[in-house]
């Protein structure tokens, strides 16, 4: 079960969003396009907030970039 955010923990603002859609992220100076993030956004700020599920799904697609780069470093 996803959890809600009520309240933006930056700046305190009770309208946080539910957003869902490409998300951008970097690994090691790479850009990557994470497809289908499902997150929160507070409008007032621009924090994003990700939960368990969004951050596993982030971290998937940045931990291949970062092996893919590593072995053509040592190549």
């Amino acid at each position: 079960m996803r959890p809600v955010f009520r309240k933006c923990p930056s700046c305190g603002s009770r309208k946080i969003k539910l957003v869902e859609g490409d998300y951008l992220t970097t690994a090691r100076g790479k850009r990557i396009v994470v497809p289908n993030v499902r997150r929160h956004e507070c409008p007032a700020c621009g924090e994003v907030l990700l939960d368990y599920e969004a951050v596993k799904q982030v971290e998937s697609c940045r931990f291949p970039a970062r092996r893919l780069r590593q072995s053509a470093q040592l190549a």
